[in-house]
């Protein structure tokens, strides 16, 4: 994605100084083709609503995604390229299609649940109507107002998806005190968030957050992401940026700039409330966007023909290494598929020695790190998968990898080490109930009966969140142990 950022900034400075309407004729082509994606995208996800296409998630419509969060983002970020349309022509065919498309469009978000995709798409439709009219001051009030009131109903239509974001982000706001400059690197959220949850329950037991506390590598907020990873000084280098999109739009607002601002400022407000840049569609609006506003700013730039030249060939060169880094990847995650489908069925010391042979290839990559250690743990090879997870661990602070690394340590007979891993997991996620059951069979296994029985009968007044048969079976096992006990 980096090199792809880089390839659009390069084009946009060489094409500073072409004619501006050969950007006005890609911007038609561009709205087009994406408005007909977005329709696309938005038929598919209703009829999964309807049950005529399955959906892949037990979340609602996903479309294509895996997620409602994908779905409803990449229909929001190109909600504005429909907008656009009647621009084309004034026909009544073309005008009818966009009326059509629009409602569609905003159906999907709404069946889609999700509530930063219904924010943004009516922040971008008043905005939509406010560049159509002289803007007044009661207008201004009078839409504020209504994006507020939204809010508000918003909050309180998922009260306890949204209590859960506030939860994550008071903990990402500890995960910024420690580190505020620099911030945690690459991935640092991932890295880490679940131990910061996990210290916000030893610190707070009694919190209200416990019962909406789950397993989350995700922020729900782009910009707290931002200054987790890259801290205060990736959110000064992103502002300025901001700054330099702002003055080239003011250069020259001209309708295609208007709209491009438009769709930039509706993935914005998605930004505020989800992870819109987690999907590929995004980005691909996002930097088309970029290299409309700059390019209509008309900056007067001359490039000599050396340069040009080198520009192409930078461009290429790029292009190269990222379609044979792209194409390597592919064939790694592949050949992982296949070895994780043939160890469903057999586990083999083959199916072992082609993990190890990806190893080396998929080391950064923290779910083929746990996929390999969940596979040894299968097997028996206690040890090894203890190394693979201690890596996996380096990357992702999760709560299954505290439970398999708990696992591996009381089959090694490291009751101590195990106890610390499953009470890490029970911190992570207090609703949850296998850390307890696990804490309860590693206190037996240390003969420490008194903190057995105190476990088994924390466990069984532990109230349940989310009925299932698996803890039903693991409160009837502290029952039992309670009566042999004579408790």
């Amino acid at each position: 994605m980096l090199l792809l950022l880089l390839g659009i900034i390069v084009i946009s400075i060489y094409q500073l100084n072409v004619p501006s309407e050969s950007f006005v004729r890609l911007f038609h082509r561009f709205s087009i083709v994406v408005s007909f994606s977005c329709c696309c995208l938005a038929i598919y996800g209703i009829f999964q609503g309807i049950s005529i296409f399955p959906s892949n998630s037990y979340l609602g419509i996903t479309g294509g995604f895996d997620n409602p969060a994908g779905y409803a983002a990449s229909l929001c970020a190109g909600f504005p390229m429909i907008l656009y349309l009647p621009k084309l022509s004034q026909s009544k065919w073309v005008m009818g299609s966009t009326f059509f498309a629009v409602l569609l469009i905003v159906f999907a978000v709404i069946l889609s649940g999700s509530r930063a995709g219904m924010l943004s798409i009516i922040v971008m439709l008043i905005l939509w109507l406010l560049l159509k009219v002289k803007v007044t001051g009661k207008m201004v009030v009078l839409s504020s107002v209504s994006i507020l009131l939204l809010f508000s109903i918003l909050y309180f239509y998922k009260k306890d998806s949204a209590d859960g974001r506030l939860l994550i982000w008071q903990c990402s706001w500890e995960m910024i005190k420690e580190k505020p400059l620099l911030g945690h690197g690459i991935g640092g959220f991932q890295a880490n968030y679940m131990n910061y949850q996990a210290n916000y329950f030893k610190q707070n037991p009694d919190s209200s957050f416990v019962r909406l506390a789950d397993s989350t590598n995700r922020a729900f907020n782009e910009y707290v992401l931002l200054i987790v990873n890259y801290g205060f000084v990736g959110l000064i280098f992103f502002f300025a940026f901001v700054c330099f999109l702002w003055v080239s739009y003011r250069r020259n607002r001209c309708l295609q700039s208007k709209f491009a601002l438009l769709s930039l400022t509706g993935i914005a407000v998605f930004s505020c409330f989800s992870y819109p840049l987690s999907y590929p569609f995004v980005w691909v609006v996002i930097l088309f966007c970029v290299y409309v506003i700059i390019s209509f700013a008309n900056y007067p730039i001359t490039v000599s023909l050396k340069i040009k030249r080198g520009i192409y060939l930078s461009i290429i060169c790029l292009s190269l290494v990222s379609i044979i880094y792209a194409s390597a990847q592919i064939q790694n995650y592949v050949a992982w598929g296949k070895i994780a489908k043939v160890s469903l069925i057999r586990q083999t010391d083959k199916t072992f020695a082609q993990y190890d042979k990806l190893l080396p290839k998929l080391k950064n990559n923290r779910l083929f790190l746990y996929n390999y250690a969940a596979e040894l743990n299968y097997g028996g090879y206690y040890f090894q998968s203890q190394q693979i997870a201690e890596e996996c661990n380096k990357l992702w602070a999760d709560f299954d990898l505290q439970i398999l690394m708990g696992y591996n340590c009381m089959k090694m007979e490291q009751y101590e080490k195990a106890e610390m891993y499953f009470e890490q997991a029970s911190y992570m996620c207090p609703v949850r109930f296998i850390p307890l059951h696990e804490l309860m069979n590693v206190y037996q296994l240390k003969g420490e009966e008194e903190k057995a029985i105190k476990m088994a009968g924390r466990i069984i007044d532990k109230p349940i969140k989310i009925p299932s048969r698996k803890i039903d079976s693991i409160k009837e096992k502290a029952r039992e142990y309670l009566r042999l006990k004579g408790k």
